[in-house]
Formats: structure tokens, sequence, C-alpha cells
């Protein structure tokens, strides 16, 4: 590992292990380089850490602070929300059509301009999937894919929501919904979702310290 004293991130290469995570510096930046092999994806996602892959760019890992979560016993969804939601005319599915949900939210959906999930990440998640680790929920609408989100566990309570897509309204909506509600019958107690938006606010999500949810990991 290469540590540059002048203030900069280590530079890992493979078979090293991570920094802690603890380190990252204030804009949640960890480490550089190496690549994004199924083990060394799964050692990352256990220690709270997360990849971010451009397409011919070195990877960076991540380990942001505060962390946006939801306390799955703490959502903050109305019954009349959860009413519009329900009856909207999507269907849903869990664990279905994952690479089809990969590839979509690799591809950005309608909004995004970079692509921060290159070819090897994808495959690595996909991996990830054959071992039990990835959870995906597909909204669909006259047959077709229209939105979804998948993630990993990162403990048999701990889920982290890693990406999600949508090409109609609301269906990334009724996507996080579905997953909230299908992890929570699972009896997990916590969803990261790295950061903070107003849309997961309204759905009761707060920020957690580094600290605080790096001591959750360990709480299995």
């Amino acid at each position: 590992m290469a540590i540059d004293l002048l203030g900069k991130v280590p530079t890992i290469d493979d078979g090293e292990p991570f920094p802690p995570a603890s380190q990252a510096k204030a804009n949640g930046l960890l480490a550089t380089g190496g690549t994004v092999s199924p083990e060394r994806l799964k050692e990352a996602v256990r220690q709270g850490i997360y990849p971010l892959c451009q397409p011919g760019k070195e990877t960076t890992w991540w380990s942001p602070d505060p962390r946006a979560v939801f306390a799955l016993d703490k959502l903050a969804i109305s019954k009349r929300r959860e009413g519009k939601l329900r009856s909207l005319p999507y269907l849903t599915s869990v664990n279905k059509e994952l690479e089809l949900i990969v590839l979509s939210c690799a591809e950005g959906g309608q909004r995004r301009l970079q692509r921060w999930m290159s070819k090897e990440l994808q495959q690595a998640y996909l991996q990830l999937s054959k071992d039990g680790l990835l959870l995906s929920i597909g909204v669909h609408f006259a047959e077709t894919l229209v939105g979804g989100i998948f993630g990993a566990f990162v403990t048999d309570k701990v889920f982290t929501a890693i990406s999600m897509f949508h090409r109609k309204d609301q269906a990334g909506t009724l996507a996080l919904y579905t997953l909230l509600q299908e992890l929570k019958k699972r009896e997990l107690h916590l969803v990261d979702i790295q950061k903070m938006t107003d849309h997961t606010a309204r759905f009761g999500a707060f920020e957690m310290s580094r600290q605080d949810y790096l001591s959750s990991l360990s709480h299995r």
C-alpha cells in the first residue's frame, strides 16, 4: 500500500487489505486502485466500503460520513402514501431479472450522464448474487421492466442498497418501498443508502455517523 504523506488517499493493490473505513477523507474517499473481483467486492461490502468504477478509470473505494440509512422499525410511510403506491399500474418482482436490473442501473436510467459501474463491476455483483448475497426488486409495466433496485446483505441484520433506476414515473419509488417491505419481512434492522435525498427523507431515512454505522456491522 502506497500512502501519500501530503494527505492524499492510499493506493492499494489486489490482495492488500483495505485501510480501516474510519480513515476515509471528509468526502468519503478511502482508497484508490485494485480491481473489483467478486471476493474483493465481498470484502469491501462487509467492511462498509463500496467502489465506484467508471469505465477506463481507476477504481475508487468509499465510506461516507455521515451515512444515510433507514431503520426498518422507524419507517415514516403514511397509509395514504402506501395506498397510492399500491394503486400504481405496475407489478413488482423479487430476485428476478437481476442482470437486466444491474445493467439498467449501470446505464444510469434517463438522467445520469456519468457511468459509475464498469462491466467488471457489474459481473462482480452478479457473482455475489450466486452466493446469495444480493437482493433485487423489479418494477414492471405491461411486461416491461421500468424500474428496479438492488443491493447486498452486509450482515444478517444490515443491508446496503447499491443502485436504483426508473423509466416511468414513481417506478423507482415503488421499487424502494417494496425493497424496504421485503427486508422488514426478513427481519433486518438497518438499510444503508449512502447518501440522503429529500425523497428518501420522506420515507424516514436519516443520517448516522460513519462510526455508528461501522459499529452496527459488528452487532450481528
